[in-house]
């Protein structure tokens, strides 16, 4: 895809094992979901209605989980596995590369890889969900209309 063209991008703040709580409300109130989250919806980040379809997430890594229940089963103890946030979104490659980039001066990650708000290391991706799945028209249909549920608007993308 080229960098103009817009599709699903996901910024993911991968953290250490037991970082923040996965999949419950301690983990919304948590220094990284939060400024991710704040990064897309802040008006400071762009002009009226948020212009971007997105949704936020926080989790265990998916591709840890994977492997570990590959090696022990689908009951393992995923308390050791790394935890991250993610924000998943509609853009072009620009305006994703420029979210990454305000994602990292937000987090006030340092050349290190030490998140200044947490005090630990966070690693940030970006990933072109576009380019590795085929059915993402789907995954855009669903942020457009939690994007209408949630926002009263819909975006002109």
């Amino acid at each position: 895809m080229s960098r103009a063209e817009h599709g699903i991008w996901e910024i993911s703040a991968v953290m250490e094992a037991g970082a923040l709580v996965p999949y419950t409300e301690a983990a919304h109130a948590h220094p990284v979901p939060h400024t991710l989250h704040t990064l897309i919806c802040a008006e400071e980040s762009h002009p009226g209605p948020c212009p971007y379809a997105w949704s936020s997430g926080h989790g265990h890594v998916r591709a840890a989980v994977d492997r570990a229940e590959a090696e022990f089963g689908e009951d393992c103890d995923l308390t050791g596995l790394p935890v991250e946030a993610t924000l998943t979104f509609y853009a072009t490659g620009e305006e994703a590369a420029a979210l990454l980039e305000r994602a990292r001066t937000a987090l006030r990650i340092d050349p290190s890889g030490v998140c200044a708000l947490t005090g630990g290391p966070v690693t940030l991706e970006l990933r072109d969900l576009s380019a590795t799945d085929p059915g993402w028209r789907s995954t855009y249909d669903h942020l457009v209309e939690q994007h209408r549920i949630e926002h009263g608007t819909s975006t002109d993308h």
